[in-house]
């Protein structure tokens, strides 16, 4: 059985519909793809994360900084993967009352 909803995860669905849906306007539009494709290009998943050093070793502070930028894309292609759709979640029905 699930619990009905609150008022406050209503809101709180609500304002994660209508980021999804600020996502989808911007980075769906001509200029958003351009920005997707260069972000991709420069910082995108397919850069190697771990790069050899002269000595054999690997540098992990260039390895860590590589996994955020990308964490960056993977995060605006999650919100780009969730469907764009009206924010007018209903509101909780009302409990009746017996007295």
């Amino acid at each position: 059985m699930m619990d009905e909803p609150t008022i406050e995860g209503i809101h709180r669905a609500k304002e994660s519909q209508r980021t999804v849906n600020a996502y989808h306007r911007i980075f769906k539009s001509d200029d958003g793809k351009r920005v997707i494709d260069d972000i991709s290009k420069v910082f995108g998943l397919h850069m190697p994360a771990f790069i050899a050093k002269p000595d054999g070793g690997f540098d992990t502070h260039h390895a860590a900084k590589r996994d955020g930028q990308a964490d960056v894309l993977k995060h605006i292609q999650a919100k780009l993967s969730a469907k764009c759709e009206g924010d007018g979640i209903e509101k909780p029905k009302k409990r009746k009352v017996i007295r």
